[in-house]
């Protein structure tokens, strides 16, 4: 355990204040116990060999169809999958630019929020809705790209429908890039840690995590996150 216990504030969408306490332990226990970062087969093992990052392959699909159970059909991902060149509107998002770290200065001087709509655009459609294409675009661009399934867009207070809206999904990850940028300082302090562990993650994916897990409301994870507060703070 961390002698400093990281704290992060959130807001909804709504602007109602999320909590994260223990942020620094809650993250440490997710990339060393969670099926999606553990071992050689892992999806996050998947993402740091950071292969064809212009193009979508059928090793992406499997990635998240592994320990992500996406269970997305390859039928679905041919028309990438099969794709010759690389995709120009992936090509476009430059592997540096990172939602949370980037001043935003730069990023409207790049208009990033821009070509990041057309990606979404150009990806969404029948049977590959926000939950299985941000898990993949998050493989091609692990610094810019969250992972927004149920977990995580339920604790922003968002329900997305059965339609894919790029739109929807776009205002979500700007939302999460003020989030990302309002507790900066303690994120890349809870990177450290996890670095010095031997854990290597970008911001991203380690803000995702501790969305996932509050999200996720019950299971080993929410124990987890119980058991911090039994022992540090008394349960309050």
């Amino acid at each position: 355990m961390s002698d400093k216990h990281i704290q992060l504030q959130l807001e909804t969408c709504q602007g109602t204040p999320l909590t994260i306490d223990y942020a620094g332990e809650l993250a440490q226990h997710f990339f060393r116990t969670n099926a999606s970062s553990v071992g050689p087969k892992a999806y996050d093992a998947w993402v740091l060999k950071g292969a064809y990052p212009n193009r979508i392959t059928v090793g992406d699909v499997a990635a998240v169809n592994g320990t992500m159970v996406a269970r997305t059909p390859y039928k679905r991902w041919t028309s990438f999958t099969e794709a010759e060149t690389d995709e120009p509107w992936l090509a476009v998002l430059d592997p540096e630019w990172d939602l949370y770290a980037m001043p935003e200065r730069e990023w409207l001087q790049h208009v990033v929020r821009r070509p990041l709509g057309e990606a979404f655009k150009a990806i969404l459609g029948p049977y590959r809705r926000s939950a299985v294409v941000t898990k993949v675009l998050h493989i091609k661009r692990p610094l810019l790209v969250p992972i927004c399934d149920s977990y995580v867009a339920s604790a922003m207070g968002v329900t997305f429908g059965d339609e894919a809206n790029w739109r929807d999904l776009l205002n979500l990850v700007m939302h999460l890039r003020r989030q990302g940028q309002t507790n900066l300082d303690s994120l890349v302090a809870i990177q450290e840690q996890l670095r010095k562990a031997g854990i290597e993650r970008s911001l991203v994916r380690i803000l995702d995590a501790l969305l996932w897990m509050r999200g996720a409301k019950d299971g080993p994870d929410a124990s987890f996150a119980e058991w911090l507060h039994q022992t540090f703070d008394g349960g309050d």
